[in-house]
């Protein structure tokens, strides 16, 4: 005989459910199980409740889709211009400035949280949480170091003329003595 999985039964009102009887419905069974329904103005249709992330997953897939910014333009221009007043109080910016800005911030944001996700990803977890923005910022400041680096050493061997060359091409010399004697002769025959 194969094994089930055992389930318990309810006791409802003192009195345990039999395996026989359906379960009670109505007013009377959801006031005895203790269970409150929501109130629901008649003739308004109740809204759609979907499991746990497949919202989240749909949202992913449509905003994967586009290309469109993902800020909001005036609010972005406004923490631009209140950032730079910092430095000096009397900056323009031009339309296309500001977009690039924006363009770039949105890159940056985008690639950081995929990160992100690879570092709580990594840790079996599936919730970004701030110790995967340390581990993140400490990677990448050290990856940027590198890159920094290099890119001085670049600019320092242009600086200085330096010009990485081309692998010289290696010459293939015959191994018989017989192709030796066959290519001096060709070449004798052409001169003469």
């Amino acid at each position: 005989m194969a094994r089930t999985k055992q389930t318990t039964r309810k006791q409802i009102a003192g009195k345990s459910a039999s395996k026989g009887k359906a379960p009670r419905s109505g007013k009377k069974a959801s006031v005895l199980a203790g269970v409150k329904k929501p109130k629901v103005a008649p003739g308004v249709k109740k809204p759609r409740r979907f499991r746990p992330g497949t919202v989240a997953l749909r949202e992913i897939r449509k905003y994967q889709k586009t290309t469109d910014l993902l800020l909001r333009k005036a609010p972005f221009q406004r923490l631009v211009r209140e950032c730079a007043s910092e430095y000096k109080n009397d900056l323009r910016f031009s339309k296309s400035g500001i977009s690039a800005f924006q363009e770039a911030a949105e890159a940056y944001l985008i690639r950081l949280f995929e990160d992100l996700n690879h570092c709580a990803i990594h840790s079996r977890r599936v919730t970004i949480m701030p110790k995967d923005l340390h581990l993140r910022v400490k990677i990448g400041a050290a990856h940027d170091n590198v890159c920094a680096l290099y890119l001085m050493d670049k600019q320092r061997n242009k600086v200085a003329g330096w010009v990485p060359q081309e692998p010289k091409k290696v010459v293939r010399k015959p191994k018989n003595s017989k192709e030796t004697t066959t290519a001096a002769a060709s070449k004798a025959a052409g001169k003469e």
